[in-house]
């Protein structure tokens, strides 16, 4: 929650999340709902959400629960 820029937070998330090759099988045309507790500016859900499609989800949908004041 300490990084503030768009663009760092999405650096500083680049490799951060994959999907299990053996998981990916099961994503294939799901669709998934992503929930984050608090949203700085998004880039978390973004990046999660990059993966899964790439992974083989049909769809991801992002709730945030709260979201910080920038």
């Amino acid at each position: 929650m300490k990084i503030k820029s768009y663009q760092e937070r999405l650096s500083n998330l680049h490799g951060a999340f994959s999907v299990p090759s053996q998981a990916k099988e099961a994503l294939r045309g799901k669709r998934i709902l992503l929930i984050d507790d608090i949203a700085t500016t998004g880039a978390t859900l973004f990046e999660c959400a990059k993966i899964l499609k790439d992974s083989g989800a049909k769809e991801v949908f992002g709730a945030i629960i709260a979201r910080q004041k920038i």
